[in-house]
This record gives structure tokens, sequence and C-alpha cells, in this order.
């Protein structure tokens, strides 16, 4: 009878550590799927994010397109002389003024800033050989910065 209740003991025992090792092994599956599963996720949700952010610069340079198309319109628009018709001569002339208009707001914007490392390579301007708008303001500047040690050195000969 000791025997048999060993036996019994023995085998609830055994019983109950594997019982203990099977639930042991599910909740380490359960944790490996459940991380898998969140891994998956935060997958998804990069792609999701890289898509969406992809998708809105794409219509954010249509809109830019079809803004800067408006604006060389209307500017085509104003400086041509019949003002229904306009010519492909207008729209570029309007195209390089707006263009031209760009690169000097990004010039102020260099100046303005606290960078003191700045540096133009290629620059056509410095070359004289850029578009007339910019080439006649440099050349103004160039002469009066001429003129003004001239008329100083006038003055005090008087």
């Amino acid at each position: 009878m000791e025997a048999e209740r060993n036996r019994r003991k023995q085998l609830l025992d055994t019983q109950a550590q594997v019982n203990v090792a099977e639930g042991h092994k599910q909740r380490v599956i359960l944790e490996s799927e459940g991380h898998l599963e969140a891994k998956s996720n935060e997958a998804d949700a990069a792609f999701k994010t890289v898509v969406r952010e992809a998708e809105a610069r794409q219509k954010q340079s249509v809109m830019e397109a079809s803004a800067l198309a408006a604006q060389v319109e209307e500017l085509a628009r104003s400086i041509a002389k019949d003002k229904e018709s306009i010519l492909a001569e207008e729209r570029q002339r309007a195209l390089t003024a707006l263009v031209e208009l760009r690169r000097l707001d990004q010039l102020k914007a260099i100046a303005q800033s606290k960078s003191n490392s700045t540096y133009f390579f290629g620059d056509q301007a410095a070359l004289g050989r850029a578009n007339d708008a910019y080439n006649v303001d440099y050349a103004e500047h160039i002469k009066s910065s001429i003129q003004t040690p001239k008329l100083a050195a006038a003055a005090v000969a008087m």
C-alpha cells in the first residue's frame, strides 16, 4: 500500500512537472509570437509612414509646380503686349525673372545667416557671365565702390 501510494505520488509529481514544462513551453511560444507580431506591426507602421510621407511630398511638389506655373503665367501676362495671347518668349522672360528672384532670396538668406563659411564655386556672376539683371546690379555696385573713393579724394582736394 505504501509502495502504491509512492508510485501514484511519483506519477502525479511527474505529471505535474510535465504540465509545468508544457506551460513554460507555451509561455515561451506565445511570447515569441507576440514579439513577432509586434515587430510586424512596427514594420507595417514604418512602411505606411514612409508611403504617406512620399505621397505628401509628391502632392506638395505638384502643388508647388502648379503655383509656379501660375506665377509664370501671371507674370508673363503682365509683361505681354497682348494680354490674351502670351508668347513663349514672354513666358521665358517671366520664368527667368522668377528664378532670379528666388536666387536673390537665397543669397539674402545666406548673407543673413550666422555662418561665415559660405563658398560659391562656379558662380557665373563672379565671372561676368550671369544673366543681365544680376550683372547690371553687380556692375553698379563695383562702379559705386570705385567712385566713392574718387569723390572723397576730389572733396579733399577742393
